[in-house]
């Protein structure tokens, strides 16, 4: 905690997290999702045998923004550890989001690992429909249609990522392990409802649900296309071996140590990402 003081400009924080923000809901049954998180580590997806890895999935998704350290703020950062940002940040995220009447964003989309998010499309859409949502360009950004016809549609329904008309989300999501949001929106009714009926189905812990790919469907579909941002062209932040590309510092002054940062780094699953260039076809970005 010292270091982390030490090196920031600002008043820094630590606390901890309640039993009930961090663990099994009273509507899931613990020994059936115990046996399912066994089973799906016993598969090897992706950390779904972590049991702490499904109670963070769904802190994210729906709890940390109710937190009482945050509580008081109305803008949030996330930034975990092991990331680094390249180049120099010039300018002040926050105010141009405020300014910019912004309310959430992100710097690289991929594709959710599939085995972890086997029925979440289908109970969005359906959630979606039942709400009477409009599609938005975002929202149509994550969908294939099927061109089927329809005697084979109806089977395609009942096919993994399909919905009830058979068309089929392409896994694309907002990786949220860096993301600028708007608090309040987290904390309207609106995120609230969607995120209730989809923790009453206990999808978090009898699958792997991501924080990012519901993250994502809430944005698409609660939010309107202009009040999301992509700051990838802006800021130059790696996770592991993925990178956003910092397109518009090619030409800047800034003192990044990389002049070209696209080209001398392999920025791969980013910059010619096929979800990347979904949201940018579909005149998103």
């Amino acid at each position: 905690m010292q270091g982390v003081s030490s090196i920031v400009s600002g008043q820094t924080i630590f606390d901890t997290i309640s039993p009930e923000m961090w663990g099994y809901p009273d509507h899931v049954d613990q020994d059936a999702a115990r046996a399912q998180i066994k089973e799906q580590g016993d598969r090897g997806i992706v950390h779904a045998g972590q049991e702490s890895y499904h109670h963070m999935c769904r802190f994210y998704s729906m709890k940390f923004y109710d937190h009482p350290a945050i509580q008081p703020y109305k803008w949030y950062w996330r930034i975990e550890p092991g990331i680094s940002f390249v180049c120099p940040i010039n300018f002040d995220p926050f105010v141009y989001m405020s300014r910019a009447n912004k309310r959430y964003a992100y710097v690289i989309a991929l594709q959710e690992v599939g085995s972890t998010v086997r029925s979440l499309y289908r109970v969005v859409s359906d959630y979606k429909d039942r709400m009477n949502i409009t599609s938005s360009r975002y929202w149509n950004a994550l969908v294939d249609p099927s061109w089927a016809p329809l005697p084979i549609r109806w089977l395609l329904r009942l096919a993994p990522y399909r919905d009830v008309n058979g068309d089929e989300w392409n896994l694309c999501h907002f990786w949220n392990n860096f993301e600028i949001a708007d608090l309040d929106f987290f904390r309207e009714e609106s995120y609230r409802h969607m995120m209730n009926h989809l923790d009453n189905l206990g999808g978090f812990y009898y699958e792997r649900w991501g924080d990012a790919s519901v993250r994502s469907f809430a944005a698409t579909l609660l939010l309107k296309p202009e009040e999301i941002h992509y700051f990838g062209d802006d800021i130059c932040y790696c996770h592991g071996d993925f990178c956003s590309p910092g397109t518009n510092l090619l030409d800047s002054q800034t003192s990044c140590p990389l002049e070209k940062p696209v080209e001398e780094k392999d920025w791969k699953g980013v910059f010619n990402q096929m979800c990347h260039e979904k949201f940018k076809k579909a005149n998103v970005l």
